[in-house]
C-alpha cells in the first residue's frame, strides 16, 4: 500500500513534468474546479480542496512513518499552504465573477 501511493504521486509528477510544489497547485485549481462545477458553491468548493488536502497529508504521514522516514511537518505545512492559498485565490476570483455576473444581469 505504502508503495501504490508513493508511486501514483511519482506518476503524477511524471506525467505533468511539474514539481510536487506546482503540482499541489495545480491539483486544488483542479479539485476546485470540478467541485464548483458540480457545487455551484464556491465555499462549498473551497472545503472540498480542505478534505482532499487533509486527506492527502494524513496519507503522507502514515506512509512516512510507516516507512521509517518519520513526519516531515515542514514539508506539510508548505503543500498545505500552496494548495490552500491556490484554492483561496481560486474562491476569491470565483466569488468576485458571481458578483460582477449578478450586477450585469440586474436591470
Amino acid at each position: 500500500m505504502i508503495g501504490m501511493w508513493t508511486d501514483l504521486k511519482q506518476i503524477l509528477l511524471d506525467a505533468t513534468g511539474l514539481g510536487p510544489n506546482a503540482l499541489h497547485v495545480v491539483l486544488a485549481l483542479l479539485i476546485f474546479a470540478v467541485a464548483f462545477t458540480i457545487l455551484r458553491r464556491p465555499a462549498l468548493a473551497f472545503l472540498t480542496v480542505v478534505a482532499f488536502q487533509f486527506l492527502n497529508e494524513g496519507l503522507d504521514a502514515y506512509f512516512d512513518i510507516a516507512s521509517g522516514q518519520g513526519f516531515k511537518l515542514t514539508e506539510a505545512i508548505t503543500d498545505t499552504v500552496l494548495t490552500l492559498a491556490a484554492a483561496g485565490a481560486a474562491w476569491v476570483l470565483t466569488w468576485l465573477a458571481v458578483k460582477l455576473l449578478e450586477l450585469l444581469r440586474r436591470p
